[in-house]
């Protein structure tokens, strides 16, 4: 009985492949139609389609959040100008940059210069945040190198300034992608850094 049962069904078997393939092509000329089974209607156009398509991606994953994508900064130097005027900082401009002097502690100031003008290999632009030290000295590279291990916002590097070789203490920044949190806090940290190691340095609140 049961190789009966077995070579019953397989003779069956070619008859059911056809069938199922004639109501998929949605029937053959000169053949009784096949019962189809009824597809859920497609969104109206591309448009239509891509939006279901990102409205399902996006349900799968739980709802993109795309808060912390950083808004593209416009005018940067506008930007610079007003946080540190905010501040209560002095802000003049000086051709394309701009010059911020920041008040510190026990009547000392220090000026920090914000330079607009340079570019990444890539092309992106930077915003260059720096200030005055005092006058280069051999004697200190490796000391100043070391500090840099240890810097949170910026590094030493050495400058001609009027035609003058000297310790800057500077901070590189994406200018498309400045946050005005972030323009504070190096703007405070460059001067209050600067300042403490031109008072080594040189003694005075000469910037």
């Amino acid at each position: 009985m049961g190789m009966g049962l077995g070579a019953g069904f397989g003779m069956m078997m070619p008859g059911m492949i056809q069938q199922a393939m004639v109501a998929g092509q949605g029937g053959v000329p000169g053949t009784p139609a096949s019962p189809s089974i009824p597809r859920p209607p497609a969104p109206p156009g591309a448009a239509g389609a891509a939006a279901a398509a990102g409205a399902a991606v996006g349900a799968a994953a739980g709802g993109l959040d795309f808060a912390r994508l950083a808004p593209v900064t416009k005018d940067p130097k506008s930007m610079v100008g007003s946080v540190a005027e905010a501040a209560g900082y002095q802000v003049s401009s000086e051709g394309d940059a701009l010059s911020v002097t920041v008040p510190l502690q026990a009547l000392r100031k220090q000026k920090v210069t914000v330079e607009f003008d340079k570019r990444d290999d890539s092309g992106h632009p930077i915003a260059a945040f720096w200030s005055i030290c005092g006058p280069a000295s051999e004697k200190n590279a490796m000391s100043l190198l070391r500090y840099n291990t240890q810097m949170l916002h910026g590094a030493f590097a050495v400058k001609a300034v009027g035609g003058i070789e000297m310790i800057v203490l500077q901070a590189n920044l994406m200018a498309e992608t400045l946050d005005p949190l972030e323009v504070s806090r190096v703007l405070s940290a460059i001067a209050w850094q600067a300042d403490k190691v031109e008072q080594k340095l040189v003694g005075g609140d000469e910037n």
